[in-house]
């Protein structure tokens, strides 16, 4: 195998060898994909923190400020977290084989925290590109008090 180390895999000498092709392979004990969700979600929970903080402050940041602006960090994330997912959806293709293992239930459920990670962002960015589509205010400050004298500009 050089290099690499079995996650999960068949009892080799009790079933076919067509079940050799079935093992799930992590390279070095850790696939690049994980590496991505992980960093995928350290973006997402300060860019949550600093949305929460500008909605409930009624903060302006000179660089986001602007619902274009939430619109493009949203984005940006969920190409983050869509490759993410897709990669480690196309790469543990099959592993319900091997759900008696205990890392296999560990990608099932990564496999799973990703994709609902993922069907959260692409509502939270679709309903606010419907709302701001709905009441024009794409140029708007993202924490919804649009009175520019009612917000702190730092």
């Amino acid at each position: 195998m050089g290099g690499h180390s079995t996650v999960c895999s068949p009892p080799i000498l009790s079933r076919s060898s067509g079940m050799l092709n079935r093992r799930v392979v992590v390279a070095n004990s850790l696939d690049p994909v994980v590496a991505e969700l992980l960093f995928s979600s350290l973006v997402s929970l300060p860019w949550c923190g600093f949305m929460i903080y500008s909605i409930h402050k009624r903060y302006e940041n000179r660089y986001i400020s602007k619902f274009r602006d939430e619109m493009i960090g949203l984005g940006f994330l969920w190409l983050f977290w869509m490759v993410g997912t897709g990669i480690a959806t196309s790469t543990w293709v099959n592993i319900a084989w091997c759900q008696h293992i205990n890392a296999c239930r560990v990608l099932s459920a990564l496999l799973a925290f990703a994709w609902l990670g993922w069907i959260a962002l692409t509502a939270l960015l679709a309903i606010c590109l419907l709302f701001t589509i709905a009441n024009h205010a794409f140029l708007e400050p993202l924490h919804g008090r649009w009175d520019p004298r009612q917000t702190v500009y730092a």
